[in-house]
């Protein structure tokens, strides 16, 4: 069972309005995990989240693209601490997803938070580019547990391209021969796939993750990978415990079609919301959302833990307004204060996030603070 309370859980909303540096919709996602709220990602049953889809998650996939993957062929960051590999996995519509979208999704994940492209692919009708943490071993390990995504989630292998980074400290590994992560046939069986992906997080050594769960992650190069790596005009960038609601992407085409040429200078923020875990089922829309947060089972994002995370949006302003039948600016956000983070779509120019910043912590928020600056 799940435990019950505030997971970390987002929602995006799309069919309401847009603020600039901007206002859109809201983001969320129930299976999402935080130790911030004491949510164990032990207890998330990835099986549930093919059953929405079980014809074709059980439908047998064509044979996997190739795993273009060249040790010796890695882009290093201009700090000589990491190797890119972009596109070692292409999604087989990524091509002309790209061509006919004005946005694409952009996220950065690790090995025990890949199975979260589920949800995100799900209902992103569009491009997605993932850049994936892979020191050492874990080269090995996510070769497996993306070759298992793409073999038994259609969406992710049809939209998702992947984008590893290795840590020249610990430059990339095989698995020993006996915890080799390749998974024959028979192991692409899509009813155990939580089974597979734990088995394969398991054969990482003991010796390894002495160092591994210290390791501090590199999320602002992470997420300039992964963005660097969309061909659209616009770029949304979002964590991969995100989940859009469903239509957003072709609300955000459409407007962004209409108006995206009017405002040079301008993003547009969505409004991230925790749902707690009573809720039964997700909001679809604005509505829906506003009555979780009448009963006390919605709230803005991080707004116990970091309040200035989304005090710049002023939600309360936002929560006020009537839905609208197709996406339009609110108002502009003004009170710009140190710490907002919104999660925005921006134009592929804005400016890179600081690769200065590793671990957690003041990593989205510096990035905000630089565009404001520049307008």
């Amino acid at each position: 069972m799940r435990r019950l309370g505030w997971c970390h859980v987002r929602t995006a909303v799309a069919a309401v309005s847009l603020l600039t540096l901007g206002f859109l919709g809201a983001i969320l996602d129930r299976t999402t995990l935080s130790r911030v709220h004491g949510c164990d990602p032990d207890q998330v049953n990835v099986r549930n989240l093919l059953l929405s889809d079980k014809t074709d998650a059980q439908r047998p996939a064509p044979p996997p693209d190739p795993f273009d993957f060249h040790p010796q062929r890695g882009i290093r960051d201009k700090w000589g601490k990491y190797a890119i590999h972009p596109f070692v996995w292409t999604g087989t519509e990524w091509d002309g997803l790209s061509e006919s979208s004005r946005v694409c999704a952009a996220t950065q994940v690790t090995m025990e938070r890949l199975y979260q492209l589920i949800n995100v692919s799900r209902v992103w009708k569009g491009p997605i580019s993932a850049a994936v943490f892979t020191p050492d071993v874990e080269v090995d390990v996510g070769r497996g547990i993306v070759e298992m995504l793409r073999r038994c989630v259609p969406e992710i292998r049809r939209q998702v391209s992947f984008h590893f980074v290795t840590d020249l400290e610990h430059p990339p590994k095989l698995l020993p021969e006996d915890g080799d992560s390749k998974v024959q046939d028979e192991g692409y069986l899509c009813s155990n796939l939580e089974k597979e992906i734990e088995s394969l997080l398991a054969k990482r050594p003991p010796s390894m993750m002495e160092w591994r769960v210290p390791l501090k992650y590199p999320q602002n190069l992470m997420r300039n990978v992964a963005r660097s790596s969309c061909s659209t005009p616009f770029t949304f960038l979002i964590d991969v415990d995100m989940v859009p609601m469903p239509g957003l992407k072709e609300s955000l085409d459409g407007f962004l079609h209409s108006h995206g040429h009017e405002c040079t200078k301008c993003v547009y923020v969505v409004p991230t919301y925790e749902i707690h875990d009573n809720a039964s089922v997700l909001p679809r829309n604005k509505t829906e959302l506003l009555r979780l947060v009448d009963k006390k089972l919605a709230r803005p994002f991080h707004v116990k833990v970091a309040v200035r995370n989304s005090e710049s949006s002023d939600l309360a302003r936002w929560e006020s307004i009537p839905e609208s039948p197709r996406l339009e600016v609110a108002y502009n956000v003004t009170k710009y204060r140190i710490g907002y983070e919104p999660v925005y779509v921006a134009r592929a120019d804005v400016p890179h996030f600081d690769e200065r910043f590793i671990g957690y912590g003041c990593t989205r928020y510096t990035q905000v603070s630089t565009p404001r600056r520049r307008t």
